[in-house]
């Protein structure tokens, strides 16, 4: 008779072989001297093995001319494939691919019973043995969708909910280089209230805070961006003024503005009779001075540095005068913007693009400053958003021009805004508790134990424990909410109802049984 190391080394390279009846065979040799298979397994290459045994099981099942011996094969197969968990994990796929369709038609009692049948087809046998498997495939795939259902209630909570739009903005904030948490690039609210309590709780509000300030950082740094300004606050507000206006005086010094058909059109409707008539008496010598000064024929030219000038006067009179006057204000502001059109369209090829960038900066600059809190000195989103509607309503509520500005406001009155109202103070105080009465549960036990044992050193080690887990449970929260990829930005948050199918295996049932301390039926008989 062979010896141990013979039949090992065989069955070896029965494996090795892919000749699952003769390692069938090896193993009852080994049975036969009563020594435990060795099992020599790849995982991937196991996974791989029991998919395809699955399908050659199902297709010899519906197979009318399967003989016995292709039977024996199968069920050697099936033999190998219990031996490894792997294994057995690539035949629960294959049933879940094979269920999926019923699955996705019925209700879960029909997938279920769809797996029994799968059982009950590919288990070799008489028809005792085949109602056993369907009985016993069956319930596997109830418990299955037992364990699946309870799963998506689970995390359920911590779904990824983010609208379209939110997307769009969430994806709008990455390319401006904000690192965002976990509940802002879900939307999730369950998370939000978690964000809002873990910058409350102390050993986590410093990684809060920290993480957040950059984030403001780097949203204000996009904007000045816009504006042609590397800075990240508004103290760089000063010299981005200077350098503008720098721009500004050096093309106004080489370019003269050209009185043309447009300018004159744009006049003309300000110095109309109709318009002139609606303003104070006491006022419309400021107007007609301005018409007089610019309003002159095609062709006629004045200075850059006079348009320059004359401008600045406009737009301090402009602003003086648009709450009290509004009509003169208006016709102010209306001869102010048709010569900063006429001076756009007279400046040299060559400075046009300086120009441009210019006007596009100063622009920028004036919304910004919309947006600068005077008691903190930080830039306030919802301050930004509302001054832009203000100067330009047609842009931001329309979406008519460039919204490269507009975009960036919206990120920061979405990310970089206060998220929660003063209506979630209850959801926030709850899971404040949720994070920290647990271990300040234990610390009052330690209290407790110590009042019951008289025994300082314990108690004071049973409250040092619950102290540090109080620490240490924020702090851990907080580096999961910013993570970048990690569970709740992206493994959990994922998961749906449909990323959820249910688990359709015996082996599942197995698994329960083993786990509860019970046996199957099949231990027992074996018993």
């Amino acid at each position: 008779m062979a010896t141990q190391e013979e039949i090992g080394i065989a069955l070896q390279n029965a494996h090795a072989a892919g000749d699952t009846e003769a390692a069938a065979r090896l193993a009852q040799a080994y049975k036969a001297l009563n020594i435990d298979v060795p099992i020599d397994s790849n995982p991937v290459m196991d996974a791989v093995r029991g998919f395809a045994n699955r399908g050659n099981q199902a297709m010899t099942a519906l197979n009318p001319f399967a003989t016995q011996e292709d039977l024996d094969k199968r069920a050697a197969e099936q033999q190998w494939v219990n031996e490894r968990p792997w294994a057995q994990g690539g035949q629960m796929g294959a049933d879940m691919v094979m269920t999926a369709p019923v699955g996705g038609l019925a209700s879960a009692p029909a997938r279920a019973v769809g797996s029994g049948v799968i059982e009950a087809l590919t288990t070799p046998g008489d028809t005792s043995k085949r109602a056993d498997a369907f009985n016993y495939g069956t319930i596997g795939a109830g418990v299955g969708e037992g364990v699946g259902k309870t799963a998506e209630f689970l995390l359920n909570p911590f779904k990824k909910i983010a609208s379209p739009i939110e997307d769009k903005l969430i994806q709008q904030a990455k390319d401006l280089g904000i690192k965002l948490n976990a509940a802002q690039a879900t939307g999730n609210k369950t998370l939000g209230y978690m964000d809002s309590a873990l910058d409350y709780i102390p050993s986590s509000s410093v990684m809060q805070h920290e993480a957040k300030d950059a984030q403001r950082t780097a949203w204000q740094k996009a904007l000045f961006k816009q504006g042609g300004e590397n800075a990240d606050n508004a103290s760089a507000m000063g010299d981005m003024k200077r350098r503008i206006s720098g721009d500004y005086t050096d093309v106004s010094s080489r370019n003269n503005i050209t009185v043309d058909q447009k300018l004159k059109d744009a006049l003309d409707a300000i110095g109309s009779d109709r318009n002139m008539n609606i303003m104070d008496v006491n006022k419309r010598p400021i107007i007609s001075q301005y018409l007089q000064d610019f309003n002159q024929p095609v062709g006629s030219t004045f200075s850059g540095q006079g348009y320059q000038n004359t401008r600045s006067m406009l737009d301090k009179q402009y602003k003086s005068l648009k709450n009290s006057n509004p009509a003169e204000a208006d016709s102010l502001k209306g001869i102010r913007d048709s010569i900063d059109s006429a001076m756009s369209r007279s400046v040299s090829p060559e400075d046009a693009a300086k120009w441009a960038k210019a006007n596009n900066d100063w622009s920028v600059m004036r919304s910004i400053e919309k947006g600068v809190n005077p008691t903190t000195g930080e830039i306030s989103p919802n301050l930004l958003m509302n001054g832009l509607k203000q100067r330009n309503p047609d842009s931001v509520i329309y979406g008519n021009g460039p919204q490269e500005l507009n975009n960036i406001a919206k990120v920061g009155k979405k990310f970089i805004a206060p998220q929660l109202p003063d209506s979630g103070t209850a959801q926030r105080a709850a899971m404040i508790k949720m994070l920290t009465s647990l271990p300040a549960a234990g610390a009052l036990g330690g209290t407790g134990g110590f009042a019951y044992t008289h025994d300082p050193v314990d108690a004071l080690g049973t409250a040092g424990a619950s102290m540090l887990g109080a620490v240490l449970l924020p702090k851990q929260a907080a580096k999961l909410m910013l993570k970048d990829g990690g569970y709740l930005s992206k493994g959990l948050l994922d998961l749906s109802k449909e990323s959820l199918p249910g688990v359709s295996r015996k082996g599942l049932l197995e698994f329960l049984t083993r786990q509860s301390g019970l046996q199957t039926g099949n231990e027992m008989m074996r018993q």
